[in-house]
């Protein structure tokens, strides 16, 4: 069994349970005492903490075996005979 899985289960419904829910946050959490554990000074463990925890979300994507369809692109809608009133001056003409 995976071990994610089993430390999930015995995390439970409670505010650990959540933090374990998704990935993005795993990291997070992960990377929080590795970044204390490596950075040298406050400034370098405070900066390191994000960019390990964005490390390993981009490995993850990169790496994620369950590729789901991209979405598709949003469809061009144009309103068909109605003029945009900020593109007219005050007399009603069309500013050019």
């Amino acid at each position: 069994m995976d071990v994610g899985v089993r430390l999930r289960r015995l995390a439970g419904s409670g505010i650990w349970g959540r933090l374990l829910d998704c990935f993005y946050c795993l990291s997070v959490w992960i990377a929080a005492p590795i970044a204390l554990w490596t950075g040298e000074g406050v400034k370098q463990k405070l900066l390191l903490w994000p960019a390990l925890s964005a490390g390993a979300i981009l490995l993850e994507r990169l790496t994620a075996t369950d590729r789901s369809p991209s979405p598709s692109p949003a469809l061009y809608f144009e309103h068909v005979g109605q003029d945009d009133e900020l593109l007219r001056d005050k007399a009603g003409d069309l500013a050019r």
